[in-house]
């Protein structure tokens, strides 16, 4: 659903589902109770980074919203017009570190693996296996993931914005600018004051 508070409401595939949302023993575990509301943690949920044992293709987004009730994220991920792989490896994940616009882990693996990284897909966001950038997936048509080969690596998802380096080019070029007419009106100060 797209709209602002002053214009009308535009609603562009709208896809309504049922769902079962009652409560599931084990699914939920209560962690907090106050005035009357319960704050619960789910236990299906997933790590910030988590291995898949295979990549699933799927051919368009329709197919992939329409059938995203039936899919098991926590074993496959679903990938736009790739080739479907399976039996990837479920490696380890350790060292994982949060910094802004940049998380890092150390990924060890057997055989090759796919690991996703829970982060919204955006322009700017690259990755990095051991330095070298590596091709990013969007994945689940949400977030991102990469192909890790086996062995030790460093895996490192970094976010910048094309906005900064148009931002740090225009910075350049006005301060450029500005010691440039501090130069030229400094030469002609010099002029002016030889000629008296």
């Amino acid at each position: 659903i797209v709209g602002t508070p002053d214009s009308n409401i535009q609603i562009k595939n709208l896809v309504i589902t049922e769902m079962d949302t009652s409560y599931k023993p084990g699914v939920y575990t209560k962690i907090f109770e106050e005035n009357g509301y319960s704050y619960y943690r789910n236990n299906l949920a997933l790590d910030k980074m988590y291995f898949t044992e295979a990549v699933k293709n799927v051919s368009s987004e329709n197919e992939l919203f329409s059938g995203a009730v039936s899919y098991d994220f926590s074993k496959n991920s679903y990938v736009l017009g790739i080739e479907d792989r399976e039996n990837l490896d479920i490696g380890e994940i350790s060292e994982f570190t949060d910094e802004e616009n940049s998380f890092k882990a150390k990924v060890t693996l057997e055989n090759e693996g796919f690991l996703n990284f829970i982060q919204n897909y955006f322009p700017g966001w690259k990755v990095y296996i051991d330095g070298e950038e590596a091709e990013l997936y969007v994945v689940n048509g949400l977030i991102q993931g990469v192909f890790v080969p086996a062995g030790e690596h460093i895996v490192e998802f970094s976010y910048v914005p094309q906005y900064f380096y148009i931002g740090s080019a225009v910075s350049l070029i006005s301060f450029a600018a500005i010691i440039a007419v501090i130069v030229i009106s400094h030469k002609r100060e010099q002029k002016g004051s030889e000629g008296v």
